[in-house]
């Protein structure tokens, strides 16, 4: 049986990290001319991935199956199978909606903390004691610098508030709303350098990403906070799902990856 290579993992922690958060579904128009889906102000970009929850008529793509965003314009895009891949021939004109995956990105990614809950519990018997310890959990605490304002209220679903404000004040963001007290649904992936190294002693320079598909992310305070600290909100937490079947659009995880809270992807850097 042939060695494996060994992973040095993480060597300077999360360089990239980003919340993945389920967009609304979006009704749409497909045109077999051009190929197109019409949404007017879809707001994506192109790098973008989305699924089709219905079709009515139109052939040439299907339901729940990811989809990358390639020429998006105001109010039309096209889809591809790879990022910046070719267009996918719509036949027929026709219907739909979509929804879209939007990954949030987050600053001073190599700030955020993990912590893995555990249950311990110890046996004796025969002259000797046998000790255990079970993962019952697993969270990832942010600082409050991590999100930006835009990330905050992508994340929790604000919508920020122009009329009618103090003191010429021209925009104000409600925080501490029951979403965020509560948590809403999201998935989680941080990425970073690594070395591979072969059994040869020969290392390669690669990128490796955990994803935790399913979980959920709450803003928290801290109730010590002293003058000086951090307003309102003084960081955030994600507890990740211990046994995940879909991920944050409700698509089944690849087969033999169901199951586990967090899942290690690696490629060539």
């Amino acid at each position: 049986m042939a060695a494996l290579a060994q992973l040095f993992q993480l060597l300077f922690g999360f360089r990239v990290a980003c919340v993945q958060v389920a967009g609304p579904v979006v009704a749409n128009t497909f045109t077999d001319t051009g190929d197109l889906v019409t949404a007017t102000a879809h707001g994506l970009v192109d790098g973008m991935q989305v699924i089709l929850k219905t079709i009515v008529t139109t052939t040439g793509v299907a339901i729940n199956t990811y989809y990358f965003i390639v020429a998006a314009t105001a109010n039309t895009f096209q889809l591809a199978l790879t990022a910046g891949g070719a267009a996918i021939v719509l036949t027929t004109n026709g219907t739909g909606t979509f929804q879209a995956r939007y990954d949030v990105r987050l600053r001073k990614a190599n700030k955020i903390a993990n912590n893995v809950e555990t249950k311990e519990a110890s046996y004796e018997g025969d002259d000797e004691v046998e000790k255990l310890s079970k993962a019952l959990g697993l969270s990832f605490q942010f600082d409050a610098d991590c999100l930006p304002l835009g990330a905050h209220q992508r994340i929790f679903g604000l919508t920020a508030i122009t009329a009618n404000l103090p003191d010429g004040y021209t925009s104000a963001t409600p925080l501490l709303t029951s979403a965020e007290r509560s948590g809403v649904t999201v998935g989680f992936w941080g990425e970073g350098d690594v070395i591979e190294e072969t059994a040869a002693g020969v290392r390669t320079d690669k990128t490796g990403r955990a994803w935790y598909p399913l979980g959920k992310f709450v803003a928290v305070s801290v109730p010590d906070r002293v003058t000086g600290d951090k307003p309102a909100v003084s960081g955030y937490k994600f507890t990740a799902s211990m046994a995940p079947l879909v991920d944050v659009l409700g698509i089944a995880l690849p087969t033999g990856l169901t199951g586990s809270p967090c899942i290690w992807l690696d490629k060539a850097a």
